[in-house]
């Protein structure tokens, strides 16, 4: 029997405007559950993210709270389908499973992404090359048929970028991650000239913090921000050691203001650019 897998984003954001809609009615928990004839402690995990509700708890919901504008529901059974998802990553390992589903479907369904990276390059600008070395520094116990399976993984989140709804992407990198030299100054090579190809798309933007700049707006590190529409709220991700941190609301801000700072502090796009190709050519001598 394959493991719990526990609460994700997916499930916990539709628990938690599942009780928006039963607070907003004026309903208990026990009403609810009487309803759907279900134990209340049920209802309550499902609330509160421990196990997702399925399409027909998602119904029953919004029949007995009285929704009954079509794009609401249409939103919650689409966020209930989400939450089951699981697809292409049934045979990744359990550890890394949960974060990665996470920040896929947050990726998946961002209008705008912003990134700061310091350490190296955001996996969404990543060479399969350059991707294969991050991940077998990471962890140099990996057998290659697993680093391959996480290559294709990072390679088939790209193709967000290309997709009829494309996010935006402002990625602003600290000018040390474009001369740490990662896989080999060939690999390193060609992973500068697919940063500036990506660069030329018109929904991403690449910003070089220079070293010149000295003490920034986020010297704690490295950090994401992705700008959800309705129904879901903006989600700031940071990666750690011991594993990924989401976090919402007024830390959210905090970050997006960190972003404007070091935006506003690095190069200009033709100049990131340039400072990028002088670079790769320096890899090849």
């Amino acid at each position: 029997m394959p493991n719990r897998r526990g609460p994700t984003l997916r499930s916990r954001s539709l628990g938690k405007q599942l009780r928006e809609l039963r607070e907003s009615a004026n309903l208990t928990l026990q009403e609810v559950a009487s309803y759907m004839q279900r134990d209340p402690s049920s209802i309550s995990r499902m609330e509160t993210g421990v196990h997702p509700a399925r399409i027909p708890d998602v119904l029953a919901y919004v029949t007995l709270c009285g929704e009954s504008r079509p794009d609401r529901r249409e939103q919650l059974v689409q966020l209930a389908q989400d939450a089951w998802q699981t697809g292409l990553w049934d045979r990744y390992g359990e550890d890394d499973l949960k974060a990665l589903m996470d920040l896929t479907w947050l990726e998946a369904r961002a209008s705008e992404i912003r990134a700061f990276e310091a350490i190296v390059l955001p996996g969404l600008l990543q060479s399969p090359a350059y991707a294969a070395a991050v991940i077998r520094a990471s962890d140099a116990t990996r057998q290659q048929a697993d680093i391959d399976r996480w290559v294709n993984v990072r390679l088939r989140r790209q193709e967000i970028l290309d997709e009829p709804r494309q996010p935006r992407l402002h990625a602003v990198l600290d000018e040390s991650v474009l001369h740490r030299v990662v896989g080999g100054k060939h690999v390193m090579r060609e992973q500068l000239l697919h940063l500036v190809e990506t660069a030329r798309r018109p929904n991403v933007t690449i910003s070089v913090l220079p070293w010149g700049t000295g003490a920034h707006a986020s010297p704690e590190g490295c950090f994401n921000v992705l700008f959800m529409d309705e129904p879901y709220t903006d989600v700031g991700y940071m990666e750690t050691p011991t594993g990924p941190v989401f976090v919402e609301r007024d830390e959210v801000e905090k970050l997006i203001d960190r972003h404007d700072r070091l935006s506003r502090a690095a190069l200009g796009d033709e100049e990131s650019i340039a400072l990028t190709l002088q670079i790769a050519e320096e890899m090849d001598t």
